[in-house]
């Protein structure tokens, strides 16, 4: 390490972490170049004067912004080389940060059995060290592999558990991601009433915090859960509204709204506009697993209608080869959806009757 005491290398570190904080706001609003570049800047700086740790912190953050960007390839190698730094430099705070976010991407990918065992290690180490509030975030992002594998009842526990220490610490938005992804658990078990609650109390809060790509997210869910209490007219005008929110600020959202405004309008003979917003949003949706597996399925039942068998077909596999990847669970809402998807078709619905993959904990 440089000499604390050396003016110039004093002069250096401010000028790294000054690029830290810029890389950091500019990540924010996701202008990932320039992130991209601060960061870049911030290590080198602290390389040349000696600074490991921070290094290895500018890294860290080099590889979040590979991360946001779906770079998964990049930002996995990156952080498995920053927790081997962080572990050797004996800095278990920043080593757990860096598993952290290494399962968030594998959460992302839909590798979820790696993910679990990245958030028990991180959720283990809060713990340890009575961090409630960092135990309780990670123990949301499990939540949320156990609700995309299916397991809805050990979701709802840990939700729960993460809205009592929320509201305990007195933080109105992690209560509102908490009830949103409740939200979207009841209405995945069809209890539709309580999945509108908890997404209009969640909306509600996320306007009153001017968190524009929430707002966007929760509109849609509201309108996903009105059109499957029959109010359709709602339901088209929170997923239009949705969209135009989220064009902008999450596209992925944007496009899986479009399947879900799609099959509305489908409902209503509007055949040839449904399938505009499926071909509009079928590429912005593609790169996350799980939700694009959702939105063909819907895609194939539009196509259904519009007699075009052949294709419907082609997007049911595509759907089911990625619920096979995905090891998704027998009571999961894309299974629902791909079970559906078949009875329409006139097939029998043998597969995905047994838990895929199932998880169980340990190393693999």
């Amino acid at each position: 390490m440089a000499n604390p005491k050396d003016p110039f290398a004093e002069q250096q570190y401010l000028m790294a972490c000054a690029q830290l904080r810029v890389g950091q706001l500019e990540r924010e609003q996701a202008n990932y170049e320039a992130a991209l570049q601060a960061f870049e800047l911030a290590e080198e700086i602290f390389s040349m004067i000696g600074r490991d740790i921070d290094e290895n912190r500018a890294r860290l953050d080099i590889a979040s912004v590979y991360a946001d960007t779906r770079q998964y390839d990049r930002a996995e190698k990156l952080y498995l080389s920053v927790i081997s730094a962080f572990k050797k430099l004996e800095v278990p705070s920043y080593a757990c940060a860096a598993i952290g976010n290494l399962g968030n991407i594998y959460k992302d990918q839909g590798r979820y059995s790696q993910a679990l065992r990245c958030y028990e290690h991180v959720i283990d180490f809060y713990e340890s060290e009575k961090d409630a509030r960092n135990q309780m975030l990670f123990m949301g992002n499990m939540a949320i592999v156990y609700q995309q594998r299916g397991e809805y009842e050990e979701a709802i526990s840990l939700y729960e558990q993460s809205y009592r220490i929320h509201k305990e610490y007195g933080d109105l938005r992690g209560q509102a991601i908490v009830l949103g992804n409740l939200g979207t658990v009841y209405q995945q078990q069809e209890q539709f009433q309580r999945a509108l609650d908890c997404c209009l109390e969640a909306l509600q809060i996320f306007q009153q915090l001017e968190d524009k790509k929430n707002v966007g997210i929760f509109k849609g869910n509201c309108g996903e859960a009105f059109l499957r209490l029959q109010d359709r007219e709602r339901g088209i005008v929170f997923l239009k509204e949705a969209i135009v929110i989220c064009d902008e600020v999450l596209p992925m959202a944007g496009g899986f709204f479009r399947g879900a405004l799609a099959q509305a309008l489908a409902e209503k003979g509007d055949i040839n506009r449904a399938l505009s917003l499926c071909a509009e949003g079928e590429e912005s949706v593609a790169a996350y697993p799980l939700e694009y597996a959702t939105f063909l399925c819907r895609y194939a039942r539009i196509q259904i209608v519009n007699q075009n068998l052949g294709r419907a077909e082609e997007l049911r596999e595509k759907a089911e080869r990625i619920a096979m990847e995905l090891g998704v669970q027998p009571d999961s809402s894309l299974v629902k959806a791909i079970r559906l998807l078949r009875a329409d078709m006139g097939l029998d619905n043998l597969l995905f009757t047994e838990p895929l993959f199932p998880y169980r904990g340990g190393a693999s």
